[in-house]
């Protein structure tokens, strides 16, 4: 699953609003190419249309919650850690934007969680 970040369908929740400017936010262009780079990696933890779900949700969480700048570093550092699946998941979880764009897409994606 944690594959889902190596580039970032219909989530089918509610839009909320960006909480980054949007002169400062990822440009739509930008977001279709992670969203398309998620959808093809090879990660078979979840049923394709799971998948796009997830890739699709994800992509727009990080749109509306991530700076741009803030999200070239954060795609530098997780395409550094190549394909060490434990490094990426300690990018993901360690960066707070990503960790809650996981979260609420997971919610979206399967429904709400219970702890």
């Amino acid at each position: 699953m944690i594959l889902l970040f190596s580039a970032l369908a219909a989530c089918g929740g509610v839009q909320r609003a960006s909480t980054v400017p949007s002169g400062d936010r990822l440009p739509d262009s930008v977001i279709d190419r992670m969203e398309d780079d998620c959808r093809h990696q090879p990660d078979e933890s979840l049923p394709p249309e799971v998948r796009d779900r997830m890739c699709f949700c994800v992509a727009r969480e990080y749109q509306r919650t991530m700076p741009a700048k803030d999200a070239f570093a954060f795609g530098q550092a997780f395409r550094a850690a190549g394909d060490d699946p434990v490094a990426r998941n300690h990018l993901v979880m360690n960066n707070e934007i990503t960790r809650q764009a996981l979260a609420t897409c997971v919610n979206e994606v399967f429904g709400p969680t219970k702890n």
